[in-house]
């Protein structure tokens, strides 16, 4: 007599099975989509920053208007001012939005401010640096807040703890926003401007 064999085993499988296949495919779903996430987080932050460079920069155009031959920085700094928000203080009727002085970007909280100010403008080259993103080391060291003279010997680079990471964006006196990043590009940037020095207003 042949042995009995047992029912075959039912193939379907169990809702506990079923449960952890799902949990996987989420999981490397997630994994792949998480730089791509970031990439469009990042970009988004950096179009707000962008657009509130774009804004200061208008305002500052309105204040030469106004002013005539003098922009906002000049006609601070010879009334011994030198301060980041002073500077864009004086703009604050024209730049309606007060979250415009602070970069989507910066990690730092603490600050309402996130923009340097070139107090040595003292006219409307399109070449010349205005103010842009303030996250300033040199030899690695971050920037302090204050006034900050740079030469071209002046080993200026961008800190990857705030802003944009390794790179910032700068506004320029024909009212274009540019991405700069590195040191060797940094200091050409502001070679540009056709200064010895460059005295930055740090906040």
């Amino acid at each position: 007599m042949k042995p009995r064999l047992p029912y075959p085993r039912n193939q379907a499988w169990s809702l506990v099975e079923v449960l952890l296949v799902i949990l996987v495919l989420a999981v490397l779903v997630a994994l792949l989509l998480r730089p791509v996430y970031l990439a469009n987080h990042q970009r988004a932050l950096r179009i707000g920053c962008e657009n509130n460079l774009r804004q200061i920069g208008h305002a500052y155009g309105f204040w030469e208007n106004y002013e005539s031959t003098q922009c906002v920085m000049l006609t601070l700094v010879t009334n011994n001012a030198g301060n980041a928000w002073i500077d864009f203080n004086a703009m604050s009727n024209v730049v309606k939005n007060p979250n415009a002085f602070h970069c989507p970007a910066d990690t730092n909280t603490t600050g309402k401010i996130s923009y340097f100010v070139n107090l040595d403008l003292n006219k409307r080259d399109p070449q010349m640096v205005i103010f842009g993103d303030d996250n300033f080391t040199v030899d690695n060291v971050p920037i302090k807040s204050g006034i900050f003279e740079i030469t071209s010997n002046t080993p200026l680079d961008f800190s990857d703890a705030r802003h944009h990471l390794t790179e910032g964006l700068f506004a320029f006196g024909d009212g274009g926003v540019h991405p700069v990043g590195g040191m060797l590009c940094l200091q050409w940037k502001f070679q540009e401007c056709g200064l010895a020095t460059n005295r930055l207003a740090i906040p």
